[in-house]
């Protein structure tokens, strides 16, 4: 019924359409962030958004009308990456599909200099990280463009 709600409200987006909005028209990282958490949604979602500068990303969390949360990288405080898997960062993860304390770990083992695409594409792979619910890992750069691998992972 909210879904139906959204669509009839003109203002509301389906993600994928404000996605590729944002890409097309945002002139910042900032102006991205800024749109992609207060454009009114038909469905919650998280948006990972990363940025081509030092500091540029953030996990957004949504309901249908705005942002819950706007968790931002912050080297100076240490936070030097952002995790999201499919379970609000404040609630602990179910036991049975903790995908984010192994890929904790995998990030903290490869360190900040440690991480590339190779890296990171390891990092999705780390079991629990990759399990047989897992349909599809991409890795990609904003500031490099040419850093793109996508993967469907067969069951």
């Amino acid at each position: 019924m909210n879904a139906l709600q959204a669509l009839l409200n003109r203002k509301a987006k389906v993600m994928s359409f404000l996605v590729r909005e944002t890409l097309t028209e945002a002139d910042s990282y900032e102006a991205a962030v800024q749109r992609l958490a207060e454009t009114p949604l038909i469905a919650p979602v998280y948006f990972i958004v990363g940025g081509a500068n030092v500091a540029e990303g953030a996990v957004i969390t949504r309901d249908r009308m705005k942002a819950r949360d706007i968790w931002k990288l912050n080297p100076t405080e240490g936070r030097w990456f952002v995790l999201q898997t499919n379970y609000d960062r404040w609630e602990e993860p179910p036991t049975d599909d903790n995908r984010r304390t192994p890929a904790t770990k995998a990030m903290e083992k490869f360190g900040q200099a440690g991480i590339n695409a190779s890296t990171m594409f390891q990092v999705l792979s780390v079991p629990l990280v990759l399990n047989d619910r897992t349909i599809h890992t991409v890795t990609m750069s904003a500031k490099q463009p040419e850093i793109y691998n996508s993967l469907i992972r067969q069951p």
